[in-house]
C-alpha cells in the first residue's frame, strides 16, 4: 500500500464476479455511509477497469501505484467520509 495505514480506512479486495456486475450489489455508497463518524478517508488500489465504478461513488485519484504487468499502473483513489 502507498498510504499511510493510520490515516486512512483502506478498501481491500472488493471483487464481483463480471455476470453479478450492474446489480447494485457493489454500492459502496451504502457502506460508507454507515462509518459517517469516523474522520478518516477510504483509499482503494483499484483496478483500471474500476476506476469508473469507484468515481461514482466520489472517489478521486490521488496517484498512480505500480501494477504487476509491466507498462501498467493502478490508480490509488480516495474518498473523504461526508
Amino acid at each position: 500500500m502507498i498510504c499511510d495505514r493510520a490515516k486512512y480506512f483502506e478498501i481491500e479486495h472488493f471483487w464481483l464476479l463480471p455476470e453479478f456486475l450492474g446489480q447494485g450489489l457493489g454500492s459502496l455508497n451504502v457502506i460508507i455511509s454507515n462509518l459517517a463518524p469516523f474522520p478518516k478517508p477510504f483509499v482503494v488500489l483499484a483496478d483500471p477497469n474500476a476506476e469508473a465504478f469507484y468515481a461514482r461513488h466520489g472517489f478521486k485519484v490521488i496517484e498512480q501505484g505500480l501494477s504487476s504487468i509491466p507498462g501498467r499502473t493502478l490508480p490509488l483513489m480516495e474518498r473523504q467520509i461526508p
